[in-house]
């Protein structure tokens, strides 16, 4: 059925999202970029804007969500495979790769979600800013590294927290918002009923 379908759309977006992200953290521990974070911030601010409008429809968030969970998983698999091939000496090219990685997940983070969705949407965007955060620590540190730096105890302690740190909040806000997404498609479907009765 139509209601039916939406709770099981809720649930594959849901479900999509939480495992490119899982996928995403796991390779990420190899990677690096030179882009400064005034030019990332920037670039974010720029798409926040251009999304920025009227919230989705329920269904166009869902459909979103699904379209968005599957880009993270195919650049995250780009990435992987073009990383293995690549001279680790090539920051250039590597920050190309990362600034491709980021982009679902930016994108993803400024969806303008309808009120249904509003709870799991946050809870989305914060893992995905944890997202961001983190694989700008690991290329911080890559940096630092190829710049022939040797960090102190300190630096590379709060390095290991804050990158710790990040992948606790995506774990927790994935799972969360797919939780949340899954009982928002319920609670829609529950009114729907209501209405159709009456």
């Amino acid at each position: 059925t139509a209601c039916g379908g939406k709770k099981a759309d809720a649930t594959t977006a849901a479900e999509t999202t939480t495992e490119a992200a899982a996928e995403t953290t796991a390779e990420e521990t190899t990677t690096e970029e030179t882009t400064t974070a005034a030019e990332t911030t920037e670039e974010e601010t720029t798409k926040e804007a251009e999304a920025a409008g009227e919230a989705l429809t329920e269904d166009e968030y869902l459909a979103k969500a699904e379209e968005l969970g599957q880009a993270m998983t195919d650049v995250s698999t780009k990435v992987q495979a073009d990383l293995a091939t690549m001279d680790p000496s090539d920051t250039e090219g590597i920050a190309k790769l990362m600034e491709e990685l980021k982009a679902p997940f930016v994108e993803f983070a400024a969806i303008q979600a309808p009120e249904a969705y509003a709870e799991a949407q946050a809870k989305y965007k914060s893992g995905f800013d944890a997202m961001v955060d983190y694989l700008d620590i690991v290329v911080s540190a890559m940096e630092m590294e190829a710049s022939g730096k040797t960090p102190t105890e300190e630096e590379t302690q709060k390095l290991m927290e804050d990158m710790t740190n990040a992948l606790a909040i995506v774990s927790t806000d994935f799972t969360e918002g797919a939780t949340l997404m899954a009982e928002a498609a319920g609670a829609t479907l529950t009114e729907e009923s209501s209405s159709a009765a009456q």
